[in-house]
């Protein structure tokens, strides 16, 4: 456990183009930034269009090299033509040097448990040995259920939900009666 330290706060954001999960780990930020003293926010995307969020204070964006979705569970390059493994070497390396100067005490994985192309599969370890809080926070309306399934038990994710999450965070409407 890392103590002594004003807690932080890593949101790791799988955008492929769109502003959905931009916004909405912004707003959470934000939200968080307001009700925790001293904390401070790191949003790790793809979006080439963060730039455009209004944040606020003590949030900050860093921006992985872009990604595009494929076929069901494929990610591919969006602007770079990198041989396949440079890439994503390039993309883990960034996630372990902020993970690792950073360290987060609170690690939010906005949708995929694993990551795009299971990239956290590296790091989810390293946050576990820190103590690091790790929550899963996904809308309430994922995809088709058996699609979902198909790709989360092909690629490990409900194995790493056991192993390294320790809660859920479901993102959705509220019910008025």
């Amino acid at each position: 456990m890392i103590l002594n330290k004003d807690p932080t706060m890593l949101i790791y954001s799988p955008d492929a183009h769109g502003l959905g999960h931009l916004r909405r780990n912004s707003i959470l930020a934000k939200v968080a930034v307001g009700l925790i003293t001293n904390l401070n926010v790191i949003i790790i995307g793809n979006c080439p269009s963060n730039i455009l969020v209004d944040i606020g204070s003590r949030i900050d964006f860093v921006k992985l090299p872009s990604v595009k979705r494929g076929d069901v569970g494929v990610w591919n390059q969006r602007f770079l033509n990198l041989p396949g493994s440079e890439f994503w070497q390039i993309r883990l390396k960034m996630l372990e040097v902020l993970f690792n100067e950073f360290k987060p005490t609170v690690l939010i994985v906005d949708h995929l448990p694993l990551g795009i192309e299971n990239e956290l599969e590296y790091i989810l370890p390293i946050a576990k040995s820190f103590g690091t809080k790790i929550i899963l926070g996904i809308r309430d309306i994922l995809g088709h259920p058996d699609l979902i399934k198909g790709v989360w038990t092909k690629n490990g994710s409900y194995n790493a939900l056991y192993k390294y999450y320790d809660n859920i965070l479901i993102f959705g409407e509220e019910i008025k009666n």
